[in-house]
């Protein structure tokens, strides 16, 4: 069982679908980042985790509805707990990794790395 639902079975925590996505969001990304480190390779991945921030934000104008939490792991770029307040769209995030990977944009893209 992934330590989510042993939390919720040894602690009897009732949760919502929304709070055990989460959750299981959480223990996700991190199997993937223990994995990286001892594999040795975490220092040399570049990791982009973006939220959803589900169907009922999505349809306003408010802060959940054009604000989404997203982290960037990139060691050789960014610093640890470093922040952008800038305005970023998700149509960027293509362009973005093909620019850190290197790799030529093969047609014409909308964003901006």
């Amino acid at each position: 069982l992934d330590r989510a639902t042993q939390n919720v079975r040894r602690n009897r925590i009732t949760y919502d679908d929304k709070e055990l996505g989460t959750i299981w969001i959480d223990d996700a990304i991190g199997w993937v980042l223990d994995t990286l480190r001892e594999l040795g390779e975490l220092e040399n991945t570049f990791f982009l985790f973006q939220q959803d921030h589900g169907i009922e934000a999505k349809t306003s104008l408010y802060q959940q509805g054009v604000r989404i939490a997203q982290f960037i792991h990139f060691p050789d770029q960014f610093l640890p707990g470093s922040t952008f307040d800038g305005i970023v769209s998700t149509i960027d995030i293509g362009p973005t990794i093909l620019d850190i990977a290197g790799i030529a944009q093969p047609y014409e893209m909308d964003g901006v790395s």
